[in-house]
């Protein structure tokens, strides 16, 4: 079965040509677009995957991509991948704790160090997450918290001797 390629209109063609040359976008689009262009100057499938080095299959999926899509269709698509583990509510929760004095939550000292709050969200919260987790969750914050109020996430916990990660050691 021999695959042909529309004829490209003016706006097609212009944004077929920048793409298939750019040094700013995106390798696979640059690829994708190159892979049109030399549809449209007339090669055939098997002479444009083997000048481009892949597989027929890849040249009649974008070929038939393009064809429905125009040139938006050689862009990526959206890329959902795993759900997020932890949702905001759960962060939020836990920088809540960082945040709340240890007395007010009954607790015997008063000041979090990273291996108090740490066990507090497991143990206490029922929060199955790793200890790196949490830290991640807790510089983020500090990060975007620190420059808009004063009560961010007290550097004790964020610098204590526990909390370095093995990177930092």
């Amino acid at each position: 079965m021999v695959l042909h390629l529309r004829p490209l209109n003016e706006e097609e063609a212009k944004t077929i040509k920048k793409w298939s040359s750019s040094r700013t976008e995106a390798a696979r689009v640059v690829q994708r677009a190159t892979i049109i262009r030399l549809a449209s100057e007339g090669l055939t499938v098997p002479h444009i995957a083997q000048t481009m080095g892949v597989g027929q299959k890849m040249v009649r999926l974008w070929l038939k991509r393009f064809a429905e899509l125009g040139p938006v269709g050689l862009q990526d698509g959206r890329r959902t991948g795993s759900p997020p583990t932890y949702g905001a509510e759960v962060k939020a929760r836990i920088i809540a704790t960082a945040m709340t004095p240890p007395r007010e939550l009954g607790l015997s000292f008063s000041n979090w160090t990273f291996e108090r709050l740490a066990t507090y969200v497991q143990e206490v919260m029922g929060i199955g997450m790793k200890r790196t987790r949490i830290f991640e969750i807790l510089q983020a914050e500090n990060g975007a918290s620190a420059s808009k109020k004063p009560d961010s996430l007290s550097e004790s916990i964020l610098n204590s001797p526990k909390s370095r990660t093995r990177k930092e050691a």
